[in-house]
């Protein structure tokens, strides 16, 4: 017996008792499993290294992300030079409709329900799920457009905010989860993120319905609604993007006999 990289391994053929042997077996692997548990558990400046890592090994995943936060760091310095210099004009708010704001995220998000499409056609053993989450992209496309969430919570109030928003929070956790296990690693966290940052606009949301809060905090709350709604859809861009490049290069090379993308997830 001995002890490799923390491994204990078993090196002499074991003869005799079968008993004493599945014993002896299964005292190694005990052994083993000990010693993978008592391994420090990476900290969160080693995940988020890690993640960076990743990233930046996937070109069109970092440009996405790159260009989806510039994209939103304008629209906020827009809205900030618009409410504090420009008289608080309706064309660059982050917090109005029919404007600058609202087209760029109409636009993302029918790119991303695009993508979900794509994806659909390309990865058939996912394709309910992924092709239910563009149809919910592509609403939330419309639904920025027509601003259809202001005219419900407006008409419903509390039932909109405390009851309708979050069954629909849970629907897409139940999507994501389903249609993440045709995707990449990166596309998954991209996913989980994209969920996160509609729970943070929701719950501006429903902060600002809900409460009578001063001009301050609702300006903020606005803002980070709108900047969540941006998030949600340039993630779910970045979700989609590289692994739509790998399947169709995975197709184009399997009809040449080649290998396939090394950013192409198994399946």
């Amino acid at each position: 017996m001995r002890q490799k990289g923390g491994q204990v391994t078993q090196s002499v053929v074991t003869v005799g008792d079968p008993s004493k042997a599945a014993l002896r077996e299964g005292t190694i692997e005990m052994e083993n499993v000990a010693g993978r548990l008592a391994r420090p558990i990476a900290s969160p400046r080693g995940l988020v290294g890690s993640l960076y890592s990743e990233v930046r090994a996937s070109p069109v995943t970092w440009a996405v992300l790159i260009a989806g936060a510039a994209i939103i760091a304008l629209l906020v310095l827009a809205h900030g030079v618009n409410k504090e210099l420009l008289g608080d004009r309706s064309f660059l708010a982050l917090d109005k409709d029919a404007n600058l704001p609202a087209w760029t995220e109409t636009a993302m998000f029918a790119i991303g329900g695009v993508g979900f499409g794509v994806l659909a056609w390309l990865k058939p053993k996912a394709r309910a799920s992924l092709a239910l989450l563009g149809g919910i992209a592509l609403l939330m496309s419309l639904e920025q457009m027509a601003q259809l969430h202001t005219r419900v919570e407006d008409e419903l109030g509390g039932i909109a905010t405390k009851g309708i928003e979050p069954l629909m929070a849970i629907g897409l956790i139940a999507i994501v989860v389903f249609a993440g296990r045709q995707l990449p690693r990166l596309s998954k966290i991209c996913l989980w993120g994209a969920v996160v940052a509609i729970a943070i606009a929701q719950g501006s949301s429903m902060l600002n319905s809900e409460f009578s809060l001063p001009h301050a905090p609702l300006v903020f709350f606005q803002t980070t609604e709108e900047v969540g709604e941006l998030l949600t859809a340039t993630l779910f861009i970045a979700a989609t993007l590289q692994p739509i490049i790998d399947g169709v290069v995975e197709r184009v090379l399997s009809m040449h006999g080649h290998a396939t993308s090394r950013f192409a997830p198994t399946t």
